[in-house]
This record gives C-alpha cells, structure tokens and sequence, in this order.
C-alpha cells in the first residue's frame, strides 16, 4: 500500500527520534530505485532503506540484506562522494505533501562543511531521490527534463522546487472540526468527502477512517443517520406545533425547520468530535462539572399567568403585589423544611406549591391552568439574561444555593415558583455533556467555523437579501395577533 503524507509524517519523526546525529558509514544502490544508507550512532548501527519504486515508494528502517552490483551505479558514486561521512542535523516532511527530508552535514573538497539534503519524493509513480545543496539540485535519481514536464524539471545545477500542492488544508495542520464541516458540504461518500477535502491522507485512510466512523454504513458526507434525522425532524415538528402561527407568517414551513435542526444536530456532533471524551482536544469532567455548578442552573418551576385565562382579563399592580406575596410564602413554606436529596426536593416543593396555585389564581376569580405544572429545565448564563426580562428575577435565581426556593416576576404576564437544583442529581453528567460543551465551548466552535467559511468563496445575492428585509419580519405576538 502506497503511503500517504500523514503516515510519512508518523514514520518522519520516528527516524528523527532514532537517527539524529548518526553518520553515514556505507552508501549502496542495490536496485535502480533503491539507495540503503548504513547509519550509525554511539551505541547503534542502522539500515535505512529509501525507496522510489512506483508501487511500493517509502523510506524505513531494514534488516534485510541487499545484494549490491558489483560497479556501483553512478548516481551511488555520486551520493557517496557528497554524503559519506555525512553526519544526520534532521528530518522532516514537506507539509502536505508525500516529501521527506533527510539534513546532512558534510565536507566538500575543499574541506568546507556543507549541508546536503536527500529528498525522498515518495509520490507513486512519479517517485523520486533528490540531492540538493543551497536550494540547487545536485543530482536527481530520475532527471525530469522540459521533454518530460513543463511544469518541474529536477536536473542538475536547477534550482530545487517543490511539486505543486492540491488546493486542499494539509491533514495534520487543520482541527477535525473543520474537516467535518468542509466534508458536510459535498454530496459524496463520506471516504471520497475526506479525501477531497484534506491533503495528506490517501483514499484507503479515508474509507477506513469512515467505515470506523459509521460501522461500515455508507452514507454522503452531508447527512445524517436515519435515526440522527428523526430526531432532528421530530424536534422541527415540536417547534412547529407550538410557534406554527410566527413561523408560518414569515414564510418558514416545516421543511425549512426540519433542515435548520439537522444543521443544529450536525454542529452538536460537531462539539463532541472536537471537545467529547474521544474528540480532538477533549474536555475533562472535572471542568465540565465546575462550568455546570457555577454558570449553569437546574430550575424545577411552575408558572402562574398574571391574567385571568378565560376573560384574558390582566391584573392590575396590586393584584400582581398579592400574588407573587403568596406564591413567596409557598417558597418560604417549602424552605423552612426542604430535604437534602434532590429527588426529595422535587417532590416537596410539588406539593407544596401545587397547593397554593389556587389560592394564587383566586385573586383573579381564576381556575388554576393546565400549564401550570412541574417542569425542570437547565439554564445558561444567557438564558437567564434572555427569558427573565423582570428587573431582578435573574438575579434572584442565581442567588439561589441548590434545594432552595423563590418566588419571581419573570416577565410582564407570568410570575414563577422556582427551585434551584443540583443537576447532576436530576440527570447524569453524560446526559448533559452535549448541553454543557455548547454552553462551555459553543462559541468557540462557532468562531472556528467562521475562520473557515471567510476562506470560502462566496456571494451576497442583494436580490435575495431584499425579499425579506428585517421591516417584514413577524413577531410571535404580531403573529398571534393576525391569527385571533
């Protein structure tokens, strides 16, 4: 198997690691595409093989024996006359390209040190060996004349260039999220996405590295599972069934939902191949659960409307001042005696405010809702800023120490019984580590993927910006209002 330029880069650093600083003691062209080099340390004596066979192009360390020609070949004489007794500075890779380097330092004939560098372009059938001083070819294994290309020629006394590169970010140098959501955007096989996407990993890589990824189903790069789909789809319909009325209004139909939460599903498959427990720069637990204890809250919570809802009668201030002064003795009720268990807590503040919502809609002549009902739900920093709107609501609910209660105004129509809780025992920090990462790490994900699209060309269409200026855009109240 031909080797690509991320496995060279592997290989690269190992003989790097093994072979700085050794000499060469014996130069050999055992084939016509071969050179061995007999390198030794202080302590070592090593075979390195470089190969620039079409099929099986690839520099490596050998215990093999070679049967060498009994009149070395001249470009062996050649090699040995610039590189015996060289002593081995480096090595190192061409980035994104199938290129290793090899620094020798050497004498020349007049004693001087120079330094030499063997470049072993390892590219198929156009492999190669190169021997450059100063950035001007020596002497190539294979000389590539203008009869042979237009574009390079390796002869000697030419100044050494590099083969041109493909239009593509080097494997090693670019983060796994940015592959992803490069290779997301071509309808292809998810193999043949990655191998048009990045340089420097060749086609069976890139089918092993899916086959890996989705257990052997083929799949386009651009979508999702089957069942990653229905999830998406379904939360789409969820969204569509409670906000239809403002969506519809703005000329947003279901499909447009269903492909903007596949779009949001995507980015938190995004989140956990860059930061999750196996992702490229993994976030331990630790931080994640010190990020959830301290910018993060688990609020268990009933709402109470602030108006009659079968006359849509609103209450006036003082009507307003009694019921959030009952709903506050509820919380002051449940305080007094809170257990020390989560699942406890729950379940006494529950009951306790459950049995105050009639008192608290009397005040109103009004039945207790049907949507006032226990819920739970883990909040951000932002979300608190966004959905308490009430001067000082979001700052009561941060103030709240884990079991403890408060009663709130949190917006101009509904006040709340609240119950701050600790998340990790209503639910499981592997539960809440999607939430947590894009809370914790969303943002930079989002200014990464940014980076990459301003590299992408694009086109404003003035046309289609003009359709729907920000003027025509609906509100949910507008909306609502249009439909009654």
């Amino acid at each position: 198997m031909a080797l690509d330029a991320a496995t060279l880069a592997l290989t690269a650093a190992e003989l790097k690691a093994t072979l700085t600083d050794a000499k060469i003691a014996k130069l050999f062209e055992p084939t016509r595409d071969e050179l061995v080099l007999t390198l030794r340390t202080r302590t070592d004596t090593y075979a390195l093989l470089l190969s620039a066979r079409s099929g099986s192009a690839r520099v490596c360390l050998t215990e093999e024996s070679f049967e060498n020609p009994e009149t070395p070949p001249s470009f062996c004489m050649l090699m040995r006359k610039h590189l015996t007794g060289g002593r081995l500075l480096d090595v190192h890779m061409e980035p994104g390209d199938r290129i290793v380097y090899f620094d020798f330092q050497c004498t020349n004939e007049m004693g001087d040190l120079v330094r030499n560098t063997l470049c072993a372009e390892l590219m198929g059938r156009y492999s190669n060996l190169v021997l450059v001083q100063n950035g001007k070819i020596i002497d190539a294994l294979k000389r590539v004349d203008f009869e042979d290309s237009d574009v390079r020629q390796l002869l000697p006394g030419l100044p050494y260039t590099t083969p041109p590169k493909p239009a593509r970010p080097d494997f090693l140098l670019v983060s796994s999220a940015s592959i992803v959501a490069a290779a997301c955007q071509r309808d292809l096989p998810v193999a043949d996405a990655l191998n048009k996407t990045v340089a420097g990993v060749g086609p069976v890589v890139c089918r092993e590295a899916a086959w890996r990824a989705f257990d052997g189903e083929h799949l386009p790069a651009n979508e999702l599972t089957e069942e990653q789909k229905s999830a998406a789809d379904s939360y789409a319909q969820q969204l569509m069934d409670n906000y239809g009325d403002a969506y519809t209004a703005n000329g947003i139909g279901l499909e447009t939902l269903k492909l903007f939460q596949q779009l949001q599903y995507k980015h938190t498959l995004l989140l956990d191949l860059v930061y999750g427990k196996d992702g490229e720069t993994p976030v331990e637990d630790g931080e994640l659960t010190e990020h959830l204890d301290s910018t993060m809250y688990e609020i268990g919570f009933i709402t109470v409307p602030l108006y009659n809802t079968s006359t849509f009668a609103f209450a006036s201030d003082d009507q307003k001042a009694e019921m959030l002064s009952l709903a506050q003795k509820a919380a002051d009720s449940y305080n007094a005696s809170a257990p020390e268990d989560t699942s406890s807590q729950l379940t006494t503040f529950n009951s306790i405010a459950s049995s105050a919502l009639t008192g608290i809609c009397a005040v109103l002549d009004a039945e207790v809702p049907s949507t006032s009902t226990l819920q739970t739900d883990l909040l951000s920093e932002s979300d608190l800023t966004d959905a308490f709107t009430q001067e000082g609501a979001a700052d009561t609910l941060r103030g709240l120490a884990y079991g403890q209660a408060a009663a709130i105004q949190y917006s101009g129509y509904a006040l709340m019984l609240a119950v701050r809780l600790d998340p990790l025992g209503v639910s499981t920090l592997d539960a809440l580590r999607s939430q947590i990462l894009s809370d914790l790490k969303g943002e930079e994900l989002d200014d990464a993927l940014a980076a990459y699209g301003a590299q992408l060309a694009s086109t404003l269409s003035s046309s289609a910006m003009s359709k729907l200026p920000a003027a025509k855009i609906v509100n949910d109240t507008s909306a609502n209002s249009a439909n009654s």
